[in-house]
């Protein structure tokens, strides 16, 4: 089922018969999780700007240099769960990766998305060595991974949450520090995609074209 977040809510008609007959009158209705949002790195390549929203969940590559779409989450146990994303990449898209984050002996093609989640990291700050270690994780098996490039039309990204699955900022397994991954996996506030190529799993990419999120699952 996809993450979001059940509120009860009586509407007011309801309430006032409730109080003047003395019974509850209560409804319940379902919020719909946050549409996806965009993050482009800035000119300098330095900082991310954003979130960004986006008609219909299009995301243009022309827009600057697109470096994640994710979807907010309030701190959601996905440990051992499998993620899906769906949606489609729009034909004809030339894309390519930052000059400064590209690796040149990589063949055409390598500018790619892969799916991505952000966890607490164990409540530690973003600025602390463990928080960079422990809350951003990216995702290597082939499911989870779309080549811009060599792709047109629908695509379905699936991965299970387990630590054989994920790497660090540093490329490090998650295998070599479970912990830290459990800590960020039972504590998710975002969960998408990123991109880049070469060396660099969210340097950005650019081009004509974009990417469509249908819809981003976790079950």
């Amino acid at each position: 089922m996809r993450i979001r977040t059940i509120l009860a809510a009586a509407a007011a008609p309801a309430a006032l018969a409730a109080v003047l007959l003395g019974t509850a009158g209560q409804a319940s209705a379902a919020v719909q999780p946050p549409a996806p949002s965009a993050y482009y790195y800035n000119p300098s390549g330095n900082a991310l700007g954003g979130p960004q929203s986006a008609p219909g969940n299009d995301f243009s590559f022309a827009s600057g240099y697109l470096a994640k779409i994710t979807e907010k989450q309030n701190n959601a146990n996905i440990n051992h769960q499998t993620i899906t994303i769906t949606g489609h990449v729009d034909p004809g898209t030339v894309v390519s990766d930052q000059p400064n984050g590209g690796d040149s002996s990589t063949p055409p093609g390598a500018p790619n998305m892969r799916v991505y989640f952000e966890g607490s990291g164990g409540g530690v700050s973003d600025g602390s060595p463990d928080g960079y270690m422990g809350q951003h994780w990216w995702a290597h098996p082939d499911s989870a991974v779309v080549y811009l490039n060599q792709t047109t039309g629908g695509f379905i990204m699936t991965v299970t949450v387990d630590p054989a699955n994920w790497s660090d900022w540093n490329g490090q397994p998650a295998s070599a520090n479970q912990a830290l991954f459990a800590g960020a996996a039972t504590h998710v506030r975002n969960i998408g995609v990123s991109f880049g190529g070469g060396y660099f799993f969210e340097n950005g990419v650019t081009g004509q074209g974009g990417v469509t999120i249908d819809s981003i699952q976790v079950g």
